[in-house]
């Protein structure tokens, strides 16, 4: 577990996953960690501790702005990927709040039922 770390685009968050929320790759210095905005930010979303994925740069690029729910329609391999991101990200504090339980809820939010992610179990496919 992380504690008291602090949110921005100098997080450690980057440096803390290992591995792409989207595609399941690890981090490397050829392949860098970004930070993916569930909300694109170009649709309003803010760079918040809830809103924030850390994801490749040609991951982040291929979203793009396109809304989350298309995407992991899209890309429905990337549903898993997600969810073992948030499970390796169990038990990370950024400024005193649990990253997994805040990002989870936008994730939620924004896939709009199509799937469920949950704490430590594969995500539930509702359509």
């Amino acid at each position: 577990m992380v504690n008291n770390i602090s949110f921005g685009y100098r997080s450690p968050i980057k440096r803390i996953a290992k591995h792409c929320a989207y595609t399941g790759e690890p981090f490397s210095e050829s392949n860098p960690a970004t930070f993916e905005h569930i909300i694109p930010k170009s649709n309003g979303g803010r760079a918040s501790l809830k809103n924030c994925l850390a994801v490749t740069a040609e991951a982040n690029q291929a979203r793009a702005n396109m809304p989350f729910k298309r995407w992991i329609s899209t890309f429905p391999g990337c549903v898993k990927n997600i969810q073992n991101y948030l499970n390796e990200m169990r038990g990370t504090n950024v400024n005193g709040r649990d990253y997994v339980e805040a990002v989870k809820k936008t994730l939620n939010k924004q896939a709009k039922g199509i799937v469920v992610f949950k704490g430590n179990c594969q995500p539930i496919r509702k359509k």
